[in-house]
C-alpha cells in the first residue's frame, strides 16, 4: 500500500538505469596535465559540436611539484565515440617543421645559454641560510632554557 509517506520513489515502469539516463552520463575521453590544456580540449570539442566539460581547480592550490593529478575532459556517453574520433582527427602531432616557414629573427641578440649564478653569490646565500638557521635555533634555546 502506498501513501504520502512512501519512501520508495523509484518509477517501477522504468528500469533504474534506463538507456536515456545511461546515454546522458558523462564519460572521460581525455585527460590533461593542466587546466589550460583541458580548457583547450573543451573548446576544440565545443567548436566541433560536442557538449564537453572539464572539472578542474581542485588541485590549483597545491604546490607545483604536487600537481600530479590529470584533469578529465568529459562528454555525454552517446557522443563518446564520435568525440574521440574528432579529437584524434584534430590532433596535430605530425608537424614537419622543415616545411613550416617561421620567418627570420627580428633581433640581433646573441643566442647564449642562461648565465650561471656567480660563485660568490652562492657562498653568500649559503652563509645567509646558515645564519638564519643558527638564529632560529638560538631563539628556541632562549625560549626553553
Amino acid at each position: 500500500m502506498s501513501g504520502p509517506h512512501d519512501t520508495n520513489l523509484r518509477n517501477h515502469d522504468q528500469p533504474p538505469f534506463s538507456h536515456e539516463r545511461d546515454a546522458d552520463r558523462l564519460v572521460t575521453i581525455a585527460t590533461a596535465a593542466s587546466e589550460i590544456e583541458a580548457n583547450l580540449l573543451v573548446t576544440q570539442l565545443t567548436e566541433g559540436g560536442f557538449e564537453a566539460v572539464c572539472f578542474s581547480g581542485g588541485h590549483a592550490a597545491l604546490p607545483l611539484g604536487a600537481r600530479r593529478f590529470r584533469i578529465p575532459v568529459q562528454v555525454r556517453a552517446r557522443e563518446e565515440e564520435s568525440a574521440r574520433a574528432y579529437l584524434k582527427e584534430m590532433a596535430v602531432d605530425d608537424i614537419d617543421w622543415d616545411s613550416v616557414d617561421v620567418g627570420e629573427r627580428e633581433d640581433d641578440l646573441p643566442l647564449n645559454e642562461p648565465a650561471r649564478m656567480p660563485v660568490l653569490a652562492i657562498i653568500a646565500a649559503v652563509v645567509a641560510g646558515m645564519l638564519l638557521l643558527m638564529g632560529f635555533i638560538g631563539a628556541l634555546l632562549l625560549m626553553f632554557f
